[in-house]
């Protein structure tokens, strides 16, 4: 969709870009919810259910942490391109705040899901302990 009527469209290629960006980080945390994302079944299949479950409750816990701290970077760092009003060198010249909140706003949905996840598997630890014993 780079010509229409025989005629370029300008900044295509930058609003491409931009949908991207959107796209992407807005959906991570939807992906994780579904349980879309990479993981190590291979180890994770070697465990026993307890195990499994304790390893998905620490790696998840300590990844929300994570993505929290990440957050939190791109969240200062949007602030400060707010303030400078720093602009891209491009033919729409669009402001760099908002394309970096768009980051640190996905990042932060997808350490709530993370969140949301540890708890999970710590209610499923909590079960399997509770049965065992």
């Amino acid at each position: 969709m780079r010509t229409f009527l025989n005629a370029s469209i300008p900044a295509s290629v930058e609003l491409q870009e931009y949908l991207q960006l959107l796209v992407t980080f807005v959906s991570a945390a939807y992906t994780q919810r579904l349980g879309g994302h990479v993981r190590l079944d291979i180890v994770l299949d070697r465990l026993s259910s307890k195990n499994r479950a304790l390893t998905n409750m620490v790696t998840h816990f300590f990844g929300s942490i994570f993505l929290m701290a990440i957050s939190g970077y791109a969240t200062y760092t949007t602030y400060d391109l707010w303030v400078t009003g720093v602009c891209r060198i491009t033919p729409l010249g669009f402001p760099k705040a908002p394309l970096a909140a768009v980051v640190a706003l996905g990042i932060f949905l997808l350490a709530i899901q993370f969140f949301r996840d540890a708890y999970k598997y710590l209610n499923e630890y909590r079960q399997i302990v509770k049965v065992k014993h």
